[in-house]
């Protein structure tokens, strides 16, 4: 036997010396696919934890806060004759008579219309950013994105063009157009 493996020694080396240089070399590439599955694994999940984070926010505190709000400042009014929807017009008139109505008994809508506004422009951001996960915050929080946009996109660009602030309410009307947009 020892004869036959001095015999064989070269042949044996030209076979097993390069095949056992391509294995090592395929577990090291197979390893670092595993490496770079798993980072990409852990940055999505990093970024859906920020994204949970904005989305428990947006539920609590001074978000729900202003939410509420603007929901109470609609609660006097009855729509139940409005069959087809209002015109963008109306809708924007509706909007001036409403947020003047509350003023004048100390509401100023605003104050959380701002707060609304600058929260999803943050999450825009986060988004942008690679921070946050898009689907996560689209999802959550989109249709209130789209329906208050679209409610109040006179306000928002009123606000813009008084404070000069070119960024304002870009968030929120990306959200808007992410959940179909304003139809008027």
């Amino acid at each position: 036997m020892l004869g036959w493996l001095q015999k064989h020694q070269v042949a044996i080396r030209e076979v097993w010396l390069p095949a056992s240089s391509v294995a090592a070399n395929l577990l090291v590439a197979a390893a670092l696919m595993v490496a770079v599955l798993s980072y990409c694994q852990q940055q999505r999940q990093t970024a859906v934890e920020a994204s949970l984070s904005y989305v428990e926010r947006f539920s609590d505190g001074a978000i729900l806060t202003a939410r509420n709000a603007l929901f109470d400042s609609w609660k006097s009014y009855d729509f139940s004759m409005v069959s087809n929807g209002l015109s963008r017009e109306e809708a924007e008139a509706l909007v001036s008579r409403v947020v003047a109505a509350e003023k004048k008994v100390g509401n100023d809508l605003l104050t959380p219309i701002s707060e609304i506004v600058t929260f999803i422009d943050g999450a825009q951001i986060c988004i942008d950013q690679s921070i946050c996960d898009r689907d996560v915050l689209h999802r959550q929080m989109g249709e209130y994105a789209r329906t208050f946009y679209c409610l109040y996109r006179s306000v928002v660009e009123a606000q813009r063009r008084r404070a000069h602030m070119m960024g304002f309410g870009t968030g929120v009307e990306q959200f808007a157009n992410n959940a179909g947009g304003c139809t008027a």
